[in-house]
């Protein structure tokens, strides 16, 4: 009778031991799939006035061309304005491919896809596990003016804002093709933002970002 007792007190154990391994295991899942759901019930209901700021398009500009006095280029510089102070997550990364893509509504696409290098801004694990290190991205138009070998390879800031809901797409973006001086300065920007020294600090002769 104690022997048979003692094997019915190790198999309870067994038993709440086990369960308690796939609680947490689940909660872990749940975890993980919630910072994706958060992320985007915390989001703000959908500005119709940021459609031109994230626009799902890909701008080729250089910085060189960018800092220029012509008028496109003052518009550009605000919009990069409006992209780092909007944007929910920054992301520097490397384009890898791109493919013809026709959409839901019967219209050929692009898609690009994103090596993720490193987050400017935001959270990785907020975005959707198998997305976060290589994003796709579909372009709103076909582009017929571009090539491949001017993204493919090339470096690129993505600047990314959640929708609300469940639906597709989950985010609207922008993605400026450059390298690390667009980096630096965006990081110069969000630091500045941060330490609430926007309005005091000096600017710089390498600034796009000037009024």
């Amino acid at each position: 009778m104690k022997q048979f007792s003692l094997y019915s007190k190790r198999f309870i154990s067994l038993v709440v031991a086990m369960t308690l391994l796939a609680m947490m295991v689940t909660f872990g899942c749940t975890t993980k799939n919630s910072k994706v759901a958060s992320a985007r019930e915390k989001a703000q209901a959908w500005n119709p006035a940021l459609a031109e700021v994230f626009d799902d398009e890909m701008d080729y500009r250089t910085l060189a061309t960018l800092s220029s006095d012509e008028p496109f280029a003052v518009e550009a510089r605000a919009l990069l304005r409006k992209r780092i102070a909007h944007a929910d997550m920054i992301i520097w990364g490397e384009a890898l491919n791109i493919a013809d893509l026709v959409s839901t509504d019967g219209i050929k696409r692009r898609g690009v896809l994103i090596k993720i290098e490193r987050m400017l801004s935001g959270e990785r694990k907020a975005l959707p596990k198998e997305e976060r290190d290589q994003i796709s991205l579909v372009l709103s138009n076909d582009h017929p003016y571009f090539s491949a070998d001017q993204v493919v390879g090339k470096n690129l800031v993505l600047f990314l804002r959640w929708l609300p809901g469940t639906g597709k797409p989950a985010f609207h973006w922008h993605g400026n093709i450059s390298g690390g001086r667009l980096v630096k300065i965006i990081a110069r920007v969000l630091e500045t933002k941060r330490a609430g020294e926007e309005k005091d600090k000096p600017k710089r002769k390498d600034d796009l970002l000037k009024e």
